[in-house]
């Protein structure tokens, strides 16, 4: 919180990681209908470049706001990307082998 100054406090930085589990869950029925258009290998790849990119911008965030933009947003949006992708894979291979997969 040093970094942002005095008036920064845990309440405007606590935003960062809430706007970034809102928009994994949020983007979900978008990201649904990217992977049956694209497919899950370039939405995949899309969502390591929106992470990547989200948190090497953050590493020159100089205000709060800037990382509700690159960790919230960008973050947020490319861990939906990756997250809701391997899912799907995991629901193609079927339910067995989805709980060899996850060890059940």
């Amino acid at each position: 919180m040093e970094t942002f100054g005095a008036t920064t406090g845990a309440k405007e930085l606590s935003w960062v990681g809430s706007l970034s589990c809102a928009c994994i869950f949020v983007a979900a029925p978008v990201i649904v209908v990217l992977i049956t258009r694209f497919g899950t290998t370039t939405v995949l790849a899309a969502g390591v470049l929106c992470v990547t990119t989200g948190f090497v911008a953050a590493s020159f965030a100089t205000t709060y706001w800037h990382l509700y933009i690159t960790v919230g947003f960008l973050y947020g949006f490319g861990g939906c990307l990756m997250y809701f992708t391997c899912i799907n894979v995991l629901a193609r291979l079927g339910f067995s082998w989805t709980m060899r997969i996850i060890g059940a």
